[in-house]
């Protein structure tokens, strides 16, 4: 929790990595609620879930633009 909260206060971008079932998910929900109790700055929080499929079209998406005929 530490190593989060110092990595937030510089605007730092987290990518926590681990077995299944060590409480990483739980850790970054409870550190979300605990920021946003402190800060009216942080009131909502995105999570995402990095597997072997992901690509980065599923963050940044992507346009497709046809021509009008």
């Amino acid at each position: 929790m530490a190593k989060l909260f110092a990595a937030s206060l510089i605007n730092l971008h987290i990518c926590v990595v681990g077995k299944t079932g060590i409480g990483k998910t739980s850790c970054a929900r409870e550190f979300s609620r605990m920021r946003a109790k402190v800060s009216h700055l942080y009131k909502d929080f995105y999570m995402h879930s990095f597997h072997s499929n992901t690509k980065p079209n599923h963050f940044y998406g992507n346009i497709t633009m046809k021509k009008k005929k």
